[in-house]
């Protein structure tokens, strides 16, 4: 420390310009380490970077340069990323001895932490094509819950082979599909076809006097939720995001008017798209459209959504914003083409428009069989 002294008496509008420049959220631990007098700077809210196909990643805080995070353990790089949710990897192991089922698990790249055994496919996802975790959610290091693809919702305990459905999905002779879950005041919330919402209480104890863990339970409590407002003039809703945002519930539904299906362009697809933001008003069982996010943002996508507090110069992640993917553009607006999809995009809700941003570089190149933002 003795020799980097000097770095103390820095002007401060060098430091602020060194803070902004760091591309990484570690990178401004160590800067901070260096000087004490750093040490009660505060620290921005990190930006979240792009994952392309779950293994590459783009920083918008470092002159959007590419990445790839290193196997925290070297005798596991024969390992598949089968998923990416907020900063959490389902790692897939493929045993060389045919006949052998692979081994998953999640492994946080940030942290370190690692929860293996992870059973990603039952009885619920038999016959379904594609890949049957849309959205794992880690409450706690010994209980995962996963939103399965044929709209189910399981809680697992890892490593213990242990698992529930939740039974909320049965709606008389025909099947709620559940949209999107999110954890909220400790409880799992899940979001229907229908916009309905269903509380899952997480009970039991993680285990027993002889320390084996017990199967875990969730009491889904039905929340029936009146239509949302003008639902008449959208002729097609094709995707609903939780997330939470200064301790309200909120709902994000991407909505497409029917005719868009057949447009040719970018630039024609998103004319008459709109993302409206509702709060879960749960005590009435109603949703209220919000119309003013303030200084926040929200970042949705499949794998994760979040809300961020934005208060930066940088204009292109400012509040009031809804930040999208453009893979979920692409997949709401065909047929438009891999080569006239935006890599990313928001939705301003004072100016009611759609702007769609183009990145270059050798991993913003369709196709792209998957995008998810990365949460640091």
């Amino acid at each position: 420390m003795a020799g980097i002294c000097w770095i103390e008496d820095l002007p401060p509008e060098i430091v602020t310009l060194i803070w902004r420049r760091l591309p990484w959220h570690t990178a401004r631990f160590t800067f901070r380490a260096v000087c004490r007098a750093w040490r009660h700077m505060p620290t921005p809210t990190p930006l979240p970077s792009l994952c392309f196909n779950t293994n590459k990643f783009q920083s918008f805080a470092n002159g959007e340069l590419p990445y790839r995070f290193a196997p925290a353990d070297q005798n596991r790089t024969g390992e598949r990323c089968y998923g990416c949710y907020d900063n959490w990897f389902l790692l897939c192991n493929w045993p060389g001895n045919a006949g052998r089922s692979p081994t998953f698990s999640l492994s946080n790249p940030l942290s370190g932490a690692t929860i293996e055994g992870i059973p990603l496919y039952s009885d619920d996802t038999k016959g379904i094509m594609g890949f049957p975790m849309p959205k794992v959610i880690v409450c706690s290091p010994d209980l995962v819950v996963a939103l399965l693809c044929c709209g189910s919702v399981a809680f697992y305990r890892p490593g213990a082979l242990l698992r529930s459905v939740s039974p909320s999905v049965e709606a008389g002779s025909w099947r709620r599909l559940i949209r999107d879950i999110t954890l909220y005041r400790g409880k799992v919330y899940a979001i229907d076809n229908n916009d309905n919402i269903f509380v899952h209480e997480l009970g039991g104890n993680h285990g027993n006097s002889a320390g084996a863990p017990k199967k875990p339970r969730c009491a889904a409590r039905h929340v029936v939720m009146t239509q949302p407002s003008n639902t008449s003039k959208e002729a097609k809703r094709w995707m609903r995001y939780l997330v939470v945002c200064r301790d309200n519930l909120l709902m994000v539904r991407w909505s497409v008017p029917s005719g868009n299906r057949s447009s040719s362009s970018a630039a024609k697809a998103t004319k008459g798209v709109k993302l409206r933001v509702f709060q879960a008003d749960l005590d009435m069982g109603r949703w209220l459209e919000v119309e003013d996010l303030g200084d926040h943002a929200l970042f949705i996508g499949p794998g994760c959504s979040k809300a961020l507090r934005l208060t930066g110069d940088d204009q292109r992640f400012q509040g009031n914003r809804v930040y999208f993917l453009g893979y979920d553009l692409l997949g709401s607006c065909r047929p438009l083409t891999y080569g006239d999809s935006p890599t990313y995009g928001f939705y301003d809700l004072t100016s009611c428009k759609i702007t769609q941003i183009f990145l270059t570089g050798k991993w913003n190149v369709w196709p792209q069989h998957s995008m998810e933002w990365f949460f640091p």
